[in-house]
């Protein structure tokens, strides 16, 4: 359900974030509903049980919800300037308080263990940290949580939602490899995927301008061609100042003016990016 959470992502940047789709934009979403579209065809034809349909529709409401959660995060990290710990502190808070207001039902009910006696599933609980082993690896499983959560929030404040996309593909990418390598899929699967995933990352780093396209006025908008495209502009426009102006000025002054403009500009980008108002370039 990667795709769901990538889509969701792009809808979301562009609703509440209010990020501006240009032409190279569009072309990355367009490749994403693509597979998208392939991807339902190819899980729905493989669904033999009717429970399978909810499982998948759970997935990408999960996928949308995770999505909504990076872009409000980015507001939260970005332009009200809550510290990724302190956001992770009451993402904790809050998913506590819904754990247990959800499992607080299960207290009356009584489920059947693998012996058939009916009892509470709290009460069973016990058995887990009868092993000592089973502590530590839950504790080492916190941190290493903790430390994943983190990177997340990092990588979503520093740059985007649609950045921490690419090491979600990442991620996908090595789930893959362990169910090649378990026996969990075919191998004629696991190449599909891969070569979809690889086209997703290329699709990715071209919506995020890591990879810029110059054909078909792909490149027009990015980052690094209007930047070009504004000194240009300002160098014609202090040669035009020149000649008007009759001066007898040298060119070393000339280059000096530019240098001096280009300085200024990257002080004012660097702002932006401060005060988190930059958000044509790093959203």
């Amino acid at each position: 359900m990667i795709l769901f959470n990538i889509i969701s992502k792009y809808i979301l940047s562009v609703l509440i974030l209010h990020l501006s789709v240009y032409k190279h934009h569009y072309l990355s979403l367009a490749i994403n509903l693509l597979f998208l579209i392939l991807l339902i065809i190819y899980d729905f034809l493989h669904l033999d049980d009717k429970k399978a349909y909810f499982y998948v529709l759970m997935k990408i409401i999960v996928a949308i919800c995770y999505a909504f959660e990076d872009t409000y995060a980015k507001i939260l990290l970005s332009i009200d300037s809550v510290s990724p710990y302190n956001l992770l502190i009451y993402r904790g808070i809050f998913e506590n308080i819904l754990a247990f207001l959800f499992s607080f039902v299960f207290i009356f009910v009584e489920i059947p263990d693998e012996n058939g006696i009916k009892s509470c599933v709290f009460s069973r609980f016990w058995k887990i940290y009868k092993n000592k082993l089973n502590i530590l690896l839950y504790i080492i499983l916190f941190f290493v949580h903790y430390l994943q959560n983190i990177n997340i929030f990092a990588i979503i404040d520093k740059f985007s939602p649609i950045h921490f996309a690419v090491a979600t593909i990442f991620e996908n990418i090595g789930s893959l490899i362990i169910s090649i390598i378990y026996g969990e899929i075919f191998l004629d699967e696991f190449f599909i995927k891969l070569a979809i995933y690889f086209i997703l990352i290329l699709s990715i780093l071209v919506f995020n301008e890591f990879i810029v396209l110059n054909f078909c006025g792909f490149q027009k908008y990015t980052k690094i061609f209007l930047e070009q495209k504004a000194n240009k502009d300002i160098e014609q426009t202090i040669i035009n100042n020149k000649e008007n102006n009759n001066e007898s000025e040298s060119e070393d002054n000339v280059s000096t003016k530019i240098i001096n403009i280009r300085n200024f500009n990257y002080q004012i980008n660097e702002l932006d990016l401060i005060d988190g108002k930059d958000t044509n370039s790093n959203l």
